[in-house]
C-alpha cells in the first residue's frame, strides 16, 4: 500500500512539473492555411501558458513565445496590427513580453469568434489580456501606460478610446 501511495505521489509530482513547462511542438507544420487552422488549439495552449505563468520565468516561457511568434509570422487569415498609439506600453523595453500577450489576446478573440478583421475588438481583447496579466503581476509591471489602460478598462471606456484612436488614424 505504501509503495502504491509513493508511486502515485511521484507520478503526481512528475505531471505537475511537466505541466509547468510549455514545449514547442515538433509535429506541427505551418505551411498552408489549413495547417494554421489545425494548429489553432496549440496557439491557444501557448497563449494560455503565457497568461498563467510567472513573467519572471523567462526560460520557462521561451518556447511558448517562440511558437506564438512563429505562428503569427505566417498565419494568412488573421492580421494583427500593432499601433503604438493604442498599445502605449510598447515603448518601454521592460514591457516587451506584454507584446506577445496583446497579440495573443487579439488572436484568441479571432479564433474564438471567427472574426478575423475586427480591429476594434482585436485591440480590445489584446489589451484586456495585458491588463488582466498585469493585475495578476502588479509588482512586475508598474509602467504609467499600463496604469492608464487599466483605468480606462475599469471605467468601461477602453473600447471607445480604441475606436477614437483608430478613427483618428484613418482620418490622416
Amino acid at each position: 500500500m505504501l509503495k502504491k501511495l509513493l508511486l502515485f505521489s511521484l507520478l503526481a509530482i512528475a505531471i505537475g512539473v511537466q505541466a509547468q513547462n510549455y514545449t514547442f511542438p515538433k509535429n506541427v507544420q505551418l505551411k498552408t492555411e489549413d495547417d494554421y487552422r489545425k494548429s489553432e488549439p496549440e496557439f491557444l495552449k501557448a497563449f494560455d501558458f503565457l497568461m498563467s505563468h510567472d513573467p519572471s520565468d523567462i526560460a520557462g516561457r521561451k518556447d511558448a513565445n517562440m511558437f506564438i511568434i512563429t505562428w503569427l509570422s505566417g498565419v494568412p487569415y488573421i492580421g494583427v496590427s500593432t499601433d503604438q498609439n493604442i498599445w502605449t506600453f510598447i515603448g518601454n523595453k521592460e514591457n516587451a513580453q506584454l507584446l506577445m500577450l496583446c497579440m495573443g489576446g487579439w488572436v484568441k478573440y479571432s479564433i474564438d469568434t471567427k472574426k478575423y478583421n475586427d480591429e476594434i475588438m482585436g485591440n480590445y481583447k489584446g489589451l484586456e489580456a495585458v491588463i488582466q496579466f498585469c493585475k495578476k503581476n502588479p509588482d512586475t509591471f508598474k509602467d504609467s501606460s499600463i496604469k492608464e489602460l487599466t483605468e480606462k478598462y475599469d471605467k468601461g471606456t477602453l473600447k471607445d478610446w480604441i475606436q477614437s484612436k483608430i478613427s483618428a488614424r484613418e482620418k490622416k
